[in-house]
């Protein structure tokens, strides 16, 4: 929700567009760690997506060129499965095509931005993204929740977690809980309902 300086997002599109109106590109990855400058990616799921409608999407694995895995307690996702995968590499350009001009969204997207950075950098890439909506703060500012892990926001919502901590079923869970988030500030008597990505930014919390 907020980016790594203090700026605002540059004006015009996508972040003054009406929320119907601008593209959204939900991001998630599933990565070896938490490590961005060892870790890696191997798997991406971008959603860019307009007033609810999908307009283009990536979903596949991706094959560390030096065929690590890592947790694959968590993500399911073992050397076998990757097998034929693309590298990062070879889909840096759909990953660049699917974020320039959309408002970056993600749960806990520093760490998503981190890793999609480090892997850009690593194919020989300098995009960069400047600004993004972070469903975590938006979700710590909307519902007065114990717990605001996409896990938990799962649970309260009931949003099925069958194939929890897998990129494309986790995008479908961002995408939830960020519709439920405009809802919630829609509904907000004591403030103005969001009608720009811009505004969603401005709701601002502390981020650690």
């Amino acid at each position: 929700m907020t980016s790594r300086s203090r700026l605002s997002p540059p004006p015009g599109p996508p972040w003054d567009l009406p929320l119907a109106e601008a593209p959204l590109a939900f991001v998630d990855l599933e990565m070896t760690g938490l490590d961005a400058k060892r870790d890696r990616v191997v798997e991406i799921c971008i959603e860019r997506v307009r007033g609810g409608v999908v307009e283009d999407r990536l979903h596949t694995l991706v094959r560390p060129e030096t065929g690590e895995t890592g947790n694959v307690h968590v993500h399911g996702i073992d050397e076998a499965a990757l097998l034929g995968a693309p590298t990062f590499a070879e889909v840096a350009d759909r990953v660049e095509q699917l974020l320039t001009g959309a408002v970056f969204i993600a749960h806990g997207a520093s760490w998503d931005v981190a890793f999609l950075e480090a892997e850009l950098r690593r194919a020989g890439r300098t995009y960069t993204v400047g600004f993004w909506l972070d469903t975590l703060n938006l979700s710590r500012r909307a519902f007065g929740l114990a717990k605001h892990s996409l896990e938990a926001l799962r649970a309260h919502f009931g949003i099925d977690s069958a194939r929890a901590h897998r990129a494309d079923a986790d995008v479908l869970a961002l995408r939830e809980v960020f519709a439920r988030c405009v809802t919630a500030f829609e509904s907000d008597v004591e403030g103005a309902a969001p009608t720009t990505p811009r505004d969603l930014w401005e709701v601002r919390v502390a981020e650690k």
